[in-house]
């Protein structure tokens, strides 16, 4: 009896250990499932939930399943012989199989989808699309708020009992880190972006993403690279908008280290990475990667199925057309913006549909300027068509414009809406909106919306470009402003921007980076030209120092930091990145950058001052009885066009002589006439050349102090075509043209003891008799029969004269032997050889595959032609095709060169840049370092060319003379022989640096 109450009580006790140790199993895996999820909101809850739900019910399955075959198989084998028979196994498999295979396929057709859909709704980075999605609605505190709510909760310490043992174990784990990682990763970006939402938290905002980058880089996540790519993009963002320059640099090379890694990873914080890049492509000035990178964004978005008319989406194709109009590619830009107009019409309330309003209005404008017209995006419907039949009959220019300027007014009414009158977008818009009424001559509606909204924008950085623009409507209505301290200080507010920034930038960022900033300064010279005075002549002077060859002036700063630096690793750093300026692509970029930090920490650093030279330095380096002429063009206060201006500068006088001369299409209307080139350098030379002189020189000369005998001329726009040493042929006044009025401050070294030449002439093209030495007209390429004779005149001379010169012709004229000088630099180089340039450019391309970051420009226009240039395809590597662009010279290191004579024709154009000058090959010898280059402005021939370089030298080597005075005695004989201006007139001497 005893025996069997002791076998009852330990049956029944038994039964409830199991019972016990079955639910805390249970318990277990449902607190591992609780930690493994971490539910936080309903669609967390709601998978918390299914994922336990089908946990349970599988192992209750297992258990079931387990007890079935385990009696199946007690009763195959309970009677070998009689029960374990092929029916009976078959049947048993069935009995298992069957529920299995139901099980399964129940799971996989609503429980494992059910179960995504919900992991989809509570992803990690659900925290981040919320919270923009509030922002985009205004809800800034509420985000806010919830950021920091689910940051709290990411961060909360988990204290575990010891009766979890399976969570613990867990926990313990790589992958519980990983996931306990990744969950206050997106905790804490979510909370630093709502943070940056607020102008006055930028700081903590800062903060808040460094923290996310160091658990980026922390031991769990840094195996993931992608996690690194969303907080440095902020952080570059943040730092700038903070001042912090040096940090924002250190951000954006991590950033830019990081590209690669970051593209098989999390598309959204991929795009976020290319997006970057595309806005550093575009302060480069490298238009086509940037439209490359938005295509391809563009194409990724919708390949990825995320919705084609989702606001980011339209935001990429925006950034695809504005990459596309920078690189003039008008009619894909105009069939892509045609795309968004549909999607984002359901978008009307958002944010997005006010940039897409200014997007089509700077488009409609430019494409109206420039005659080309994409019909589709100002198609009208029914009603509209029906009311135009009754209209006066448009232009489609005309037509453009109004569609233009009802998107400008749009825009700006829809962001009044969503962000206010006071704030900084509208203020943006305001000023872009002005802006087209005064361009399209309505400064009276430009003036009544500035008036409209002068109470909301008297603070802020807005202030004072917005009454600079009222100032300049007020002076487009034909009247005086009355101006205060607005210009001072805007100027003021240009220059310490450059003194900030230029050492930060690359050599390609800067001329792109410098354009607004040269715009601007020109616009302050417009309103300083209505009040006449000295004070104000001396003021257009100093930023019109500023403005020319900017970006030039930084990089001989550059140069001269390297040259005075105590640490001389420095230069062969420096001398490399000219070397791969070409190259282009991601690592050369990060060198250079990186070399402008270390130049930055070096001793003897100092940043560049754009104000280094002054006008009256100008004056007092002026050699005795010479002129410098400044032109620039301004708009004509009353009538639509541009009037030519210049300042002429004396030595010894109290300010420089502001002159108003003629209209530009004046002188554009000389440059044009004839219906051949020789006509119409004929004409513009022989007949025109008073009327010419009588517009650009006669004026200045006029109202001298003394009749000068040697100019100084700094032209500007289409005063580059003009050859200005044949405008004063009979006056026996030297001319040397300079890129900016600031060379004349410049020493100019004195010739070397002992000196060498290289010539190239006489090159072997396989094609026999050339009469120009223009390619344009023959393809393939002519032998020029008189440059053979030219290059032993030349060095005969040079010789004789105590030089030693190094000849190259026929098969040996190589671009190679080019190539070879750089770094050992003859005192003289000539080549006499065929020269172009091709004045349509590159046609843009893009795709996935293009190399970010090419220095692709307009010196790639001007080029040069060696040996093998007729069969440039048979070519092994760039420097074997026999074509040497402006581009490939501006790599090379010609510091020790004085004079480079290109005796080729159009080897003195280029794509003109307004404040850069010429893009051509005059700017690239300046940038490889050389002093002076004699260049021609047309197609010059072969014969009398040759003669006119050997009467060059003649006068050049003579006692006393120099470049400008050999040019004007060579030309005076030439002319003697062949009166033709075309033969005689087309070269002109340009001071490089």
């Amino acid at each position: 009896m005893v025996l069997k109450k002791i076998k009852s009580w330990l049956g029944q006790t038994l039964f409830r250990c199991l019972l016990v140790l079955m639910l805390l199993i249970l318990f277990n895996i449902v607190h591992l499932i609780w930690y493994f999820v971490q539910p936080e909101g309903f669609w967390d809850f709601l998978r918390f939930l299914r994922t336990t739900i089908i946990v349970v019910f599988t192992l209750l399955f297992v258990i079931v399943m387990g007890g079935v075959m385990a009696a199946m198989l007690i009763h195959l084998f309970s009677d070998f012989r009689k029960t374990f028979t092929i029916q009976n196994v078959l049947k048993g498999a069935g009995i298992v199989l069957l529920p299995t295979l139901i099980f399964g396929l129940n799971f996989l057709q609503f429980d494992y989808l059910e179960l995504k859909f919900y992991t989809a709704m509570a992803d990690r980075y659900r925290y981040l699309e919320v919270s923009e999605r509030m922002v985009s609605e205004n809800c800034f505190e509420e985000a806010l708020k919830k950021a920091s709510q689910a940051r709290a909760f990411a961060f909360k310490e988990r204290r575990l009992w010891p009766v979890f043992l399976m969570t613990k174990y867990y926990a313990g784990t790589e992958d519980a880190r990983r996931i306990a990682a990744d969950k206050h990763f997106a905790a804490q970006i979510n909370y630093a972006y709502c943070l940056g939402q607020f102008d006055g938290r930028l700081e903590e905002s800062l903060n808040a993403f460094e923290e996310a980058l160091a658990l980026a880089k922390g031991p769990v996540l840094k195996r993931y690279p992608s996690y690194a790519i969303y907080p440095l993009t902020n952080l570059v963002s943040l730092h700038r908008r903070l001042g912090h320059l040096e940090k924002s640099e250190a951000c954006n090379l991590e950033l830019l280290q990081e590209a690669a890694s970051a593209r098989n990873e999390d598309l959204p914080y991929f795009i976020n990475c290319q997006e970057e890049l595309a806005d550093y492509a575009l302060e480069r000035g490298d238009h086509r990667t940037a439209a490359s990178i938005a295509l391809s964004l563009d194409n990724l978005w919708r390949e990825a199925g995320l919705g084609a008319d989702k606001s980011n989406q339209i935001r990429l194709s925006l950034r695809a057309t504005n990459a596309l109009m920078d690189g003039e590619e008008w009619e894909r830009a105009g069939q892509l913006l045609y795309e968004v107009s549909d999607r984002v019409e359901k978008r009307k309330k958002k944010k997005v549909f006010a940039e897409y309003l200014a997007v089509r209005a700077v488009y409609l404008e430019l494409v109206a300027t420039k005659g080309v017209f994409y019909q589709p995006l100002v198609k009208k419907g029914f009603w509209g068509k029906l009311i135009g039949a009754f209209e006066k009959k448009k232009t489609d220019s005309e037509v453009f414009l109004e569609e233009a300027g009802n998107a400008w007014e749009k825009a700006l009414e829809r962001t009044d809406d969503l962000f206010g009158s006071e704030s900084a977008e509208s203020a943006t818009l305001q000023l872009l909106v002005a802006g087209y009424y005064i361009r399209r001559e309505q400064p009276v509606k430009a003036l009544a919306l500035l008036d409209s909204r002068k109470a909301d924008n008297k603070q802020g950085e807005y202030a004072i470009p917005l009454a600079l623009t009222r100032h300049l409507a007020v002076a487009a209505m034909g009247k005086v402003p009355a101006m205060g301290n607005e210009v001072v200080q805007m100027e003021q507010q240009l220059l310490d921007e450059i003194r900030q920034k230029a050492m930060f930038l690359t050599g390609r960022e800067r001329e792109s980076y410098f354009s607004s900033i040269q715009g601007q300064l020109n616009a302050i010279n417009q309103l300083l030209l209505i009040e006449k005075g000295d004070a104000h002549a001396a003021r257009i002077y100093n930023n019109l120092l500023t403005i020319r060859d900017l970006a030039l002036q930084t990089e001989n700063h550059v140069e001269q930091l390297v040259n005075t630096s105590p640490d001389t690793s420095l230069r062969s750093v420096y001398d490399r990145i000219r070397k791969n300026r070409l190259s282009g692509g991601l690592p050369h970029l990060l060198e250079e950058k990186t070399f402008l930090g270390q130049l930055r920490q070096s001793p003897g650093y100092r940043p560049f001052d754009p104000r280094a030279v002054s006008w009256e330095q100008v004056r007092d380096a002026l050699p005795p009885g010479s002129m410098a002429i400044t032109y620039f063009t301004s708009s004509d206060r009353v009538e639509s066009r541009r009037i030519i201006y210049a300042l002429a500068l004396e030595r010894g006088v109290n300010a420089p002589r502001l002159v108003r001369l003629v209209p530009e299409a004046n002188v554009l209307e000389l440059l044009g006439k004839g219906i051949d080139l020789r006509m119409s350098t004929d004409s513009m030379y022989g007949p025109g050349r008073p009327t010419l002189r009588q517009y650009l020189i006669e004026p200045l000369i006029s109202g001298a102090t003394t009749m000068p005998t040697r100019l100084f001329i700094a032209p500007y726009g289409s005063l580059y075509q003009v050859a200005f040493p044949a405008l004063l042929a009979d006056t026996g006044i030297e001319v040397e043209i300079l890129r900016s009025p600031g060379q004349v401050v410049e020493p100019i070294a004195t010739r070397p003891v002992v000196r060498s030449a290289v010539i190239f002439s006489g090159v072997d093209y396989g094609v026999s008799s050339s009469v120009s030495r223009n390619t344009a007209s023959a393809a393939p390429l002519a032998a020029l029969p008189y440059s053979i004779e030219e290059g032993a005149i030349v060095g005969k001379l040079l010789r004789q004269n105590g030089y030693t010169v190094i000849l190259f012709t026929k098969k040996d004229a190589t671009e190679q032997q080019l190539h070879q000088l750089s770094g050992r630099s003859p005192h003289l180089l000539h080549l006499a050889i065929h020269g172009a340039f091709d004045e349509f450019g590159i046609t843009l391309t893009s795709g996935a595959d293009k190399q970010l970051f090419q220095e692709v420009d307009g010196m790639n226009q001007s080029k040069l032609f060696f040996t093998s240039s007729n069969s440039p395809a048979l070519s092994t590597t760039s420097y074997s095709d026999g074509i040497i662009s402006a581009a490939d010279i501006s790599a090379m290191d010609l510091r020790g060169t004085h004079l480079v004579v290109l005796s080729a024709c159009e080897s003195g154009r280029g794509v003109i840049s307004p404040f850069e000058g010429v893009q051509g090959f005059t700017r690239a010898f300046a940038r490889a370092g050389v002093r002076y280059s004699l260049v021609s402005l047309w197609n010059v021939p072969d014969k009398q060319t040759a003669l006119l370089m050997e009467f060059f030298y003649e006068e050049l080597l003579k006692t006393n003379s120099s470049e400008t005075k050999a040019l004007n005695a060579a030309q005076k004989r030439l002319r003697a022989k062949y009166p033709s201006p075309f033969y005689w007139a087309g070269f002109v001497l340009v001071r490089c640096r």
